[in-house]
């Protein structure tokens, strides 16, 4: 038996591994009486029977033996047979070159794969050292931050009473000429220690994120003069020339505190390391910014120390190292971020140093409090002013500035205090402000303390709040005339601050017992007549718009002509709730009405009282009766 081609025939590229092989024996008398079988040993160890052709589909890569074996007819297969190979190419990414550069590529991954994992770790390790080495140094300095903090409010009473007796040790006529100078000089040590505490108790406060900005618009081109002004008057140093370069008539939104006590601390700065010279104050527009600059001729800072001259506590060390604290920079750096400044430094030993506060007079200052009433209000969510949840705020209104000071630091720590020399700038902070008690003399000028709170009580802005006379007016005509005005207590001077407080306190949960009783019987028996109008306009107006669920604090800010957050102050003030809690409240009291009516379903009774969803509905109603709407129907 021979095959009809030569075995070199018989290889085939990977692309044609379908094989077609014919063969026959050699003499053609027999080709009809001959019987064939094959086999591939490598594929198939069996026989098959087969023809003259086999066909071969998709033959896998590499060589194979075929074997080929006949027979006549009725006889036993003969033990030879013809033999040929079949070679079938494998593709170039399965070659043996191929194979070796793919060993290769993966022993150089798993090569890279240990270098990058290694680096990993190296640099993770150098992460978690260097958060370590900073969580260090953040307690460290909240550690020392805490201990002066304590300190200084252990100063602030002696301090207090250091300075009370100068101060009237020095208006005393007798006192002669050396002994006056030296007060004098006792009481500007005391006011520097003074102002000493009172910096770590601002920087204190910006640390732990209580300081909140309270920002007007203003003059600020005035405010850099006055700042100035005052420098000058207390530089003692005649070797320093003083330049003040302020342009006229800049206006924006800023905190007058926190810019005083950022270019307090500057100037300060200046000064102590500039022991001749020239220090430079400047104000000036650049494009669209505004720049105050305060630059100096002084001894300067080196490159190295100028990355950390805003970490709390550090000091410049050398030979020019003034005494301090380390806070003057880092609180300075702290209010700058608060108030959205960018603060630039540039530097040169011996040639003296320019600090540059860049601020932007289209910034709004959304997370600030906006006293002005003028001022545009847009909270993005109902939500009161920020700081007006933290503290209780009352209003002190006297015309004599110690008995302000004296009642300003009985209360301060325990409430927010805000001041007015007299009633019509009483009655414009409380306009503003809504504090939510106010303490008043009677006698003022401009506007005494009765014509004040006439006002307030005809005013629906202010006429929940309670109202303190504070006077020394004792007789009881002069009593039962401020009760009739609408006075809430009476104190007559000279008066203890403990009683002062217990009142304060009284009237303040006088007014939360008020609120509550409102919130959960809506009875207004003990509101005012003003008030009461104002709960039933508010109510009557929720009522006829009682379908539309879309009524929110905007809706009636502009119903009730007043300011988004003058109206959440209202509100909350007289019935203990917010505006929206209040508008839910008046739809689920309807809603518990109109659920007597078994005609309605309840989906129908939550579309009619201006709930949106279902679901809603059954969960404010159930959070408000403790029931279902359909077990209130039941019941």
């Amino acid at each position: 038996m021979e095959f009809l081609s030569t075995p070199e025939d018989l290889t085939a590229d990977h692309r044609d591994n379908n094989l077609t092989v014919r063969f026959c024996v050699p003499d053609y008398a027999y080709s009809g009486r001959v019987e064939y079988a094959y086999r591939v040993p490598d594929l198939d160890d069996g026989w098959r029977p087969c023809g003259t052709e086999l066909e071969f589909h998709q033959l896998p890569y590499g060589r194979h033996v075929l074997e080929v074996r006949a027979r006549l007819h009725s006889q036993d297969w003969s033990d030879d047979c013809s033999s040929a190979e079949l070679t079938v190419k494998p593709p170039f990414w399965l070659s043996w070159g191929a194979k070796a550069a793919y060993l290769l590529l993966a022993i150089a991954a798993l090569v890279g794969a240990a270098l990058f994992s290694r680096r990993r770790m190296a640099r993770k390790n150098s992460e978690r050292l260097e958060r370590e080495r900073l969580l260090q140094e953040r307690q460290v300095n909240e550690e020392r931050t805490v201990f002066f903090t304590n300190i200084t409010h252990e100063l602030r009473t002696p301090l207090t009473l250091i300075l009370g007796p100068l101060e009237d040790l020095s208006e005393e006529a007798t006192i002669p000429a050396p002994a006056r100078s030296r007060i004098g000089k006792v009481k500007q040590s005391a006011r520097q220690l003074l102002g000493l505490v009172n910096q770590l108790l601002e920087f204190r406060k910006t640390e732990t994120r209580n300081r909140r900005l309270t920002v007007r618009q203003g003059d600020l081109s005035r405010c850099v003069e006055l700042v100035g002004e005052r420098f000058r008057d207390l530089s003692s140093n005649k070797a320093v020339r003083f330049v003040l370069a302020v342009e006229p008539g800049i206006r924006l939104q800023f905190d007058d505190e926190a810019i005083t006590i950022i270019l307090n601390n500057l100037l300060s700065n200046a000064q102590k390391y500039t022991p001749s010279g020239q220090i430079v104050l400047a104000l000036q527009r650049e494009g669209d910014k505004v720049a105050i600059t305060v630059s100096d001729s002084g001894c300067g800072i080196s490159a190295a120390d100028l990355e950390r001259i805003f970490d709390p506590f550090f000091q410049v060390p050398g030979s020019h190292q003034a005494s301090g604290t380390g806070v003057g920079l880092a609180l300075t750096k702290s209010l700058c971020d608060l108030h959205h400044i960018d603060l630039q430094v540039r530097s040169e030993l011996g040639r003296g140093s320019e600090f540059r506060l860049l601020l932007d007079p289209a910034e709004d200052y959304p997370e600030a409090l906006h006293p002005d009433p003028e001022l545009p209000e847009e909270p993005e969510a109902e939500a009161e002013p920020a700081g007006d949840a933290e503290c209780t705020r009352i209003l002190v209104v006297e015309d004599n500035p110690d008995i302000l000071e004296y009642i300003r630091e009985s209360l301060e720590g325990e409430y927010g205090v805000l001041l007015a020399g007299n009633g019509r700038e009483g009655l414009k902070s409380a306009i503003r402000d809504i504090p939510d008690i106010i303490v008043s003399d009677i006698m003022m000028p401009v506007m005494d303390g009765l014509d004040m709170l006439k006002a307030i009580r005809q005013d629906v802005r202010t006429s929940h709040i309670p109202v303190i006379l504070l006077t020394a007016r004792g007789s009881d005509e002069d009593r039962v005339e401020g009760y009739d005005v609408g006075a809430d207590s009476y104190l007559v001077k000279p008066f203890r601050k403990s009683l002062l407080l217990s009142r304060i306190r009284n009237l303040l949960e006088r007014r939360k017992q008020l609120r509550a009783e409102v919130t959960e019987s809506g009875s207004s028996v003990g509101l005012s007549t003003v008030d009461n109008e104002f709960l039933s306009r508010y109510t009557r107006f929720v009522e006829e718009h009682m379908g539309d669920e879309k009524i929110d604090i905007a809706t009636l800010a502009g119903e009730f002509a007043m300011s988004q957050s003058t109206l959440y102050r209202k509100v909350k003030a007289v019935s203990g709730l917010s505006p929206n809690e209040l508008i839910r409240n008046i739809r689920l009291n309807r809603a518990a009405q109109l659920l007597k009516d078994p005609q309605l379903s309840v989906s129908e009774v939550a579309w009619q009282t201006g709930f949106g969803s279902p679901v809603y509905f059954r969960t404010c109603f159930k959070e408000r009766y403790g029931v279902t709407p359909t077990e209130f129907r039941e019941k």
